[in-house]
């Protein structure tokens, strides 16, 4: 599959689809959409992640993760996400 050249532009709104290798599983349960939204907040930083924190890796409540975590310097907007049990969907804002 060929690569698109996509020239982003800050400010506009861009809609993430990520399918699973065909179309298979890629959350199994709870515990996997958690530990997904935990990384969209974890690595959409410029900071390196706190990999010293395991505690904050196991975290369940999703509240807790954004309330526990700092966040510095956002590298995009996550305005919207919807977990399906083989893909997902992003709503970004750069």
């Amino acid at each position: 599959m060929p690569i698109r050249n996509i020239q982003f532009a800050n400010g506009e709104f861009y809609h993430v689809i990520k399918r699973g290798v065909e179309e298979r599983k890629i959350f199994l349960d709870d515990d996997d959409r958690l530990r997904f939204i935990n990384s969209l907040l974890v690595f959409n930083d410029e900071n390196p992640a706190p990999w010293k924190m395991r505690a904050f890796w196991h975290q369940r409540d999703p509240a807790s993760l954004m309330n526990n975590y700092k966040q510095g310097n956002s590298l995009v907007e996550i305005h919207a996400f919807a977990l399906m049990d083989n893909h997902f969907h992003l709503l970004l804002k750069q």
